[in-house]
């Protein structure tokens, strides 16, 4: 007894072969896929690689200028920088450790090269950047 058309062309394939090609082309299909994926994840690697290769260069010259300065303070260099209140009103100022103080008009301070200076916001929060400790070493910030 003969079948349908559509069941006589389904006995006629090799449907072994069939299904092969499939799952080869189907297989090349992921491979090609997982490439691509690995080219994303190379230059990620890489621009993660050059980030944290600039950070420690950055961290080597800061460390580098601190030991400098406590060089030249050794040496019988500046080892202090002084910061002198010409504003005409006092000014509340924070430390890089966080302590605070008040400079008067007219007045000034001294701090080790180490130590950087900013403005003072608020009860305990660093504001703008009035003198990078390594820096400044062995000079004057006048704030006019």
């Amino acid at each position: 007894m003969k079948g349908t058309p559509s069941e006589e062309k389904l006995k006629s394939m090799k449907l072994d072969e069939a299904i092969k090609a499939y799952l080869n082309a189907m297989n090349e299909k992921h491979l090609a896929g997982d490439k691509s994926k690995e080219t994303v994840i190379d230059a990620d690697i890489k621009a993660e690689t050059a980030d944290f290769l600039k950070l420690r260069q950055e961290q080597s010259r800061g460390l580098s200028k601190k030991m400098k300065a406590k060089k030249t303070a050794g040496a019988g260099g500046a080892s202090n920088y002084t910061i002198k209140n010409n504003s005409g009103v006092s000014l509340k100022i924070i430390t890089d450790s966080g302590l605070t103080s008040t400079l008067s008009s007219g007045g000034s301070t001294t701090y080790i090269c180490s130590t950087d200076v900013y403005y003072c916001v608020g009860g305990s929060s660093k504001g703008f950047l009035i003198a990078n400790g390594d820096d400044t070493c062995g000079s004057t910030v006048t704030i006019e």
